[in-house]
């Protein structure tokens, strides 16, 4: 007779990897206040952990299906866990992130998540690079400066959107907030 192990999920899995690492993406925007759907698990670390994380997760089932110099996608046939993304990001990045970031919790496991600012700014900077997830990524945007209003400066937004955004969007988030 052959047992089944139960499979961890990525939150699971990703809390016992010894790595430091700062969840990102649509479950850090849920943890910061905004319900919303989500399906995929993302992560931020140090390049240099880049090697360390993926041997990491691929021990859980899971197969690295696209990487790039800054990103690892892995998928598993277990599609109920999720799929991982991991953003690596050189360590001086990594430990402005990790020193501002703030501990939380997803279902009962310790995480860590970035600040708003910094949450906002990887929206903006996915949104510069890929213009289909604007409006995902814009609504994100919003629900966090709703969220936590008195985090997000003015200043900083706009420098923020200056510096990672796209043209314009400094003024269009200006304009949703109101609505």
């Amino acid at each position: 007779m052959v047992v089944r192990q139960e499979m961890k999920t990525p939150l699971e899995f990703f809390a016992e990897c010894p790595i430091p690492h700062i969840i990102i993406g649509g479950h850090a925007v849920r943890a910061l206040g905004y319900e919303r759907m989500t399906s995929d698990w993302d992560f931020m670390i140090a390049v240099p952990n880049a090697l360390v994380v993926k041997a990491h997760v691929e021990a859980q089932g899971y197969r690295e299906v696209f990487r790039t110099p800054s990103f690892m996608k892995f998928k598993t046939d277990d599609g109920g866990r999720g799929d991982v993304d991991v953003m690596t990001v050189d360590e001086s990045t990594f430990a402005k992130i990790w020193a501002a970031s703030e501990p939380g919790e997803i279902t009962g496991i310790s995480v860590r998540l970035p600040a708003p600012i910094h949450l906002i700014a990887l929206k903006l900077h996915a949104m510069k690079n890929n213009p289909f997830r604007d409006l995902q990524d814009m609504q994100d945007i919003i629900e966090i400066l709703r969220a936590h209003p008195d985090r997000v400066g003015d200043a900083d937004l706009e420098q923020t959107c200056q510096r990672y955004g796209p043209r314009g969007c400094y003024e269009r988030i200006l304009q949703l907030r109101q609505r």
